[in-house]
């Protein structure tokens, strides 16, 4: 039985935009506190190497997008789509990542995972870990 999907609490500070990397570092360079973006596209975007711990992501794409050794940690993913998306070496401890749609638990190679995000996105593949 899969856990619903939570809701954010937050209101949304970025809503339906396209995000390319430039953009992505000028907001992050402007962020007093932790952003919540909600229907964008990050398709395509080289996002690898950026910090944007606690950042929510809701309904949001991402896939084909380079996250690679991105520090994500408390990051909240809230039904959103990763396709082919690399989070080859990143930072996703106590990373909410339960709402991702992901088709491939290869894309986390060497991403840093507690125990229950492993469960999680094995989950997501259809496998139960008992």
């Amino acid at each position: 039985m899969n856990s619903p999907v939570p809701t954010t609490t937050k209101t949304a500070d970025i809503v339906g935009e396209t995000i390319f990397r430039s953009q992505m570092k000028a907001y992050i360079a402007d962020a007093t506190e932790p952003l919540v973006f909600e229907r964008c596209d990050f398709e395509g975007a080289d996002l690898s190497r950026l910090d944007v711990s606690g950042f929510e992501f809701s309904g949001c794409s991402f896939i084909e997008t380079s996250l690679y050794a991105a520090t994500m940690p408390r990051t909240v993913w809230l039904k959103s789509r990763g396709r082919q998306a690399d989070f080859e070496s990143a930072d996703l401890r106590e990373a909410d990542i339960g709402g991702v749609a992901l088709l491939d638990a290869r894309l986390f190679q060497g991403a840093t995972i507690s125990h229950q995000q492993a469960s999680e996105l094995l989950a997501e593949l259809g496998l139960i870990v008992a």
